[in-house]
Formats: structure tokens, sequence, C-alpha cells
């Protein structure tokens, strides 16, 4: 077990060797970058929802108890400033 333990990280060593030898790394800037932006309802401001809150299909296999508490969550965390 040592010896492989050895042997594995002699690779390893070697491996870390071959990859510094490679050069000096340089970035490069993005070039024509595609910008994401969101579709859908664009509202801003305290109407706004952080997290959308479950549709009925999604809730509809739940009892009326857990359909509430979950409304009442996402509720509480659109309600909370970022």
């Amino acid at each position: 077990e040592q010896l492989l333990r050895h042997m594995l990280d002699a690779g390893r060593t070697l491996q870390k060797d071959d990859r510094e030898d490679t050069g000096k790394r340089e970035a490069e800037s993005a070039v024509n970058p595609q910008v994401f932006t969101p579709q859908g309802g664009q509202a801003t401001g305290r109407s706004a929802d952080r997290f959308r809150p479950p549709a009925w299909d999604e809730l509809r296999g739940l009892s009326a108890d857990e359909r509430r508490a979950i409304l009442e969550y996402f509720r509480r965390i659109n309600a909370q400033r970022p």
C-alpha cells in the first residue's frame, strides 16, 4: 500500500511539473459577450417577486394546510429585501 501511495504521489508531482512547464497563463477579454436578459414579466420595484410561487397544478396534490404553508413561505421570502 505504501509503495502504491508513493507511486501515485510521484505521478501527481510529475503532472504538476508538466503543467508548470507549459508557460505563463494569460487572461483574454471576452469578444462580443452574450448578455442574458430574462424574458416574461419585467416587473420591478415592490411588486416584483424574487421567487415565483408555485402554480395551482404544482400544489394540487397537497393538503390545504401544506398549500397554505408553502404560499406563506413564498410571500415571506418575496417580502424580504435583498
